[in-house]
């Protein structure tokens, strides 16, 4: 195998693929395509109480590479984050954020992506970071509920 490998991995739907990678890079699109299905997420934030779920979507992905037309991958993520801002724990009920990162500008939306095979630290999920022309600061759409999370 070449030094350039893309190797995928994701927790609770198992697609994996190792690609020789030459002089090219996989292109990943995350649609606004809905699976049907449905994954548990963990809410995170200020409430009480043990842990707590919500179900979530999940969208198509798909991954293909410029050089090699046959090469084709799909699965599915969840594009959601669910969270709880301090004071919006109610007791018996609680209110949730979605504080996922959202483009600011649908039309600036390529990114490159570095695999972390476990985000955040000690935890097993894997992810991607990532990067807008070499910079991890990337131009969101506003979401006060994340920025109120710390």
């Amino acid at each position: 195998m070449g030094e350039n490998i893309f190797k995928l991995e994701i927790a609770g739907i198992t697609k994996t693929a190792e690609v020789e990678i030459i002089a090219d890079y996989p292109i990943i699109r995350i649609t606004k395509q809905k699976t049907g299905k449905r994954v548990k997420q963990k809410i995170l934030g200020y409430y009480s109480g043990g842990l707590q779920y919500v179900d979530v979507d999940l969208y198509k992905v798909l991954v293909t590479i410029k050089s090699d037309t046959s090469f084709k991958m799909e699965f599915a993520v969840a594009r959601d984050a669910a969270a709880v801002v301090r004071g919006n724990d109610k007791g018996k009920t609680m209110i949730i954020s979605n504080v996922s990162f959202e483009p600011k500008d649908g039309n600036i939306n390529h990114y490159s992506g570095k695999y972390m095979s476990a985000y955040p630290k000690k935890n097993d999920t894997p992810a991607i970071k990532l990067t807008q022309k070499g910079s991890e600061v990337m131009h969101a759409a506003p979401r006060p509920d994340a920025v109120a999370l710390g």
